[in-house]
């Protein structure tokens, strides 16, 4: 059974259950599902849009559909066999005002960091542009569902909620976390990006981790994606090298201010969270 710590003088009644633990290849193939379920559910779009000739497999209400379908498959199938609700993987509703403002800090400082890092990275090498906007500008609200609602709540549930937990007594908490993050990064395909990714997947991880939670996770995860929803929807969309060079002297601003603000967010998180981490390993 998974041992649950107390993080404040008085936290509400806190039952972490002892979920079956995935071992490290069972998290592949939940992995591997989340990547070809929605291929097989979009291919009548893909079908479509060749006899069109239109992108249909691109459009925001196919990607949402997709997802759910393939997020409902694995959660479904591991609720079956370990014999729990999908409250039983989220954890408590926990969410003291003083980490939600270390979560905003702390998104806001990495949206510093990524944006002219990804920016410069898409100048130099052009060809891992994956120039996709999700279909914001022309379907906002099916693209809203899709990246503000579904997929932080989907995302967080999967490779925090039954991932990472599983995982966590079987390889520890540091390389339970790395392991779940690598999933998370590589379910995102673009490789630009996957070491923004990566990061961003440990430090959800670590949350977690520490609050025996997925809704501190979600919340920053929806926040983080509003931010880069509201951006998207912003007409005309410059191109990269525009973009980078709008931002004129700012770069190096940008991710001394978003270094400091991300640190000062983890220093405060770590505060509100003090004691040791409610998924602790026996």
């Amino acid at each position: 059974m998974l041992p649950v710590s107390e993080l404040a003088p008085e936290p509400p009644p806190i039952y972490v259950p002892p979920l079956p633990a995935p071992s490290f290849w069972q998290g592949v193939w939940i992995f591997l599902q989340l990547q070809l379920i929605p291929a097989i559910v979009m291919f009548p779009a893909i079908v479509a849009g060749m006899i069109l000739h239109r992108k249909l497999h691109e459009h925001p209400g196919v990607i949402l559909i997709a997802s759910i379908v393939a997020a409902a498959w694995v959660l479904r199938s591991y609720c079956r066999r370990a014999q729990v609700s999908l409250w039983d993987i989220a954890g408590p509703l926990w969410l003291p005002p003083r980490l939600l403002l270390a979560l905003g800090a702390g998104v806001i400082g990495l949206l510093l960091i990524e944006t002219p890092l990804v920016l410069y990275l898409m100048v130099r090498f052009p060809f891992l542009d994956p120039k996709l906007d999700f279909g914001v500008a022309e379907s906002p609200i099916p693209a809203f569902l899709l990246l503000v609602i579904a997929a932080p709540l989907t995302e967080e549930l999967i490779f925090r909620g039954i991932l990472l937990r599983g995982f966590a007594p079987r390889y520890g908490l540091t390389r339970a976390a790395i392991a779940a993050a690598a999933l998370f990064a590589l379910s995102h395909i673009f490789p630009i990006r996957l070491p923004g990714m990566f990061a961003v997947g440990f430090l959800l991880g670590w949350l977690f981790l520490r609050t025996g939670s997925i809704w501190p996770g979600v919340l920053a995860h929806a926040f983080n994606n509003a931010i880069a929803f509201v951006l998207m929807l912003s007409q005309p969309q410059p191109t990269p090298p525009q973009a980078l060079e709008q931002l004129g002297p700012w770069p190096l601003p940008m991710l001394l201010a978003g270094a400091v603000l991300l640190t000062a967010a983890i220093l405060a998180a770590r505060r509100v969270l003090s004691l040791p981490p409610r998924l602790a390993v026996p």
